[in-house]
């Protein structure tokens, strides 16, 4: 029987590890909310299409976070239209292809497709992340007396820096704090194309610096000012992949990049424009028309019902900081109704004013799925090591 986790016994208690493929850490901890997410998933994975669960057990177990993170979005998909009542048929045929899901409610009169899309790194930049990575679990393990550390990554080089000289030089500032510090210092390492900002807040300093944190908490990283382009792409795809359909299509997606929902929407409308007069020194802000919804020639993957968005994962999906965001197309020739997926943060075109109207989500993922608050309880794992 296919499953997509191990059966044998696991005694692992550690953390995961900076530079740990996630698939591999849930596979093999010990923690009793590790467990309970094994469960959980494998729960709805029985639920799948038994001739198709090798090929997704296969992408799903990958080292490579972007095709395991592709096969949890359908199964997340899955989950929630089972979970929201629909029947729900894998792979059905949309004349020569297949589109992922055909979901049916008999109560609510209502038929949707569903279609996933996982954006990911660049082939370049994959390497410096798992070179950033490294140099986290590197510096992990050095002892910082009564400060929290942190530490940020300016620049990024084309080669692996040297992890003993980061850590010593790390630790050689370390010392150098006087104890009765009270205040955030901070220093700077930079060699080989590499600046990375390390700081030291004392434990009991009030600091709250949004560019502060400990290792523990990790500035942002160096973030991609192109991520509305890749999101606009992938979903230019899936909108235009199957020509017009007899039932609304919804497309959810998801990134192993950082996200935000500006991205989420310049990749919907179109790029933002700032319209400056100078006589008046009116400030007005516009969009470019080259959207996923709408070009210059006006609508446009009209067969796209909406688009659901969110950053998240097998472990973290019940508790995200940001609800899902839920797009409704304004031009779409099947919309979607609204309300029926209660934990997004819903948001659509008011057909007399024009205006974007967002309707906050009524309950959490993990609300939606039935889990108690918390759940799966991280706080009552053993220590981390």
């Amino acid at each position: 029987m296919t499953q997509l986790f191990d059966t044998g016994e696991r005694t692992r208690t550690t953390s995961r590890r900076y530079n740990e493929p996630m698939y591999s850490f849930l596979n093999t901890s010990a923690w009793p909310s590790a467990e309970r997410v094994r469960q959980f998933w494998e729960g709805w994975f029985a639920q799948y299409d038994d001739g198709k669960k090798p090929a997704l057990a296969a992408r799903f177990r990958s080292c490579d976070y972007h095709p395991h993170l592709s096969a949890f979005l359908e199964l997340f998909t899955l989950a929630v239209l089972k979970g929201g009542g629909y029947e729900v048929e894998i792979e059905p045929p949309a004349g020569s292809r297949a589109l992922e899901f055909l979901a049916s409610i008999k109560e609510r009169d209502l038929k949707l497709y569903a279609e996933c899309t996982a954006t990911g790194r660049r082939v370049a930049e994959a390497g410096a992340d798992a070179r950033e990575a490294d140099v986290l679990d590197a510096i992990d393990k050095v002892p910082t007396g009564r400060f929290i550390l942190g530490v940020n990554f300016l620049r990024r080089g084309a080669a692996a820096p040297p992890l003993r000289d980061i850590r010593q030089g790390l630790v050689a500032w370390l010392s150098s704090l006087e104890e009765k510090e009270t205040h955030r210092s901070v220093w700077t390492w930079e060699d080989r194309g590499w600046t990375i900002k390390f700081w030291a807040v004392p434990a009991e300093s009030d600091d709250t610096d949004d560019d502060g944190g400990g290792l523990g908490i990790i500035g942002p990283r160096i973030f991609d000012a192109s991520e509305h382009l890749r999101l606009r792409a992938a979903i230019d795809r899936k909108a235009s992949k199957y020509g017009s359909l007899d039932e609304p299509l919804l497309v959810v997606t998801d990134s192993t990049e950082h996200q935000t929902e500006r991205d989420l929407m310049t990749a919907l409308l179109g790029d933002v424009l700032w319209h400056v007069n100078m006589v008046t020194r009116d400030v007005t802000v516009g969009r470019e028309p080259n959207g996923v919804f709408y070009d210059a020639k006006g609508p446009r993957n009209v067969a796209l019902s909406a688009v659901m968005h969110g950053h998240f994962g097998a472990l973290s999906f019940a508790d995200i900081d940001r609800s899902l965001v839920l797009v409704h197309h304004p031009f779409a020739s099947r919309p979607l109704p609204l309300g029926f997926f209660p934990f997004c943060e819903e948001r659509h075109f008011d057909r007399e004013t024009g205006k974007l109207v967002a309707a906050p989500p009524t309950m959490s993922v993990g609300e939606f799925f039935g889990l108690p608050a918390g759940w799966p309880f991280f706080d009552q794992d053993p220590r981390r090591e």
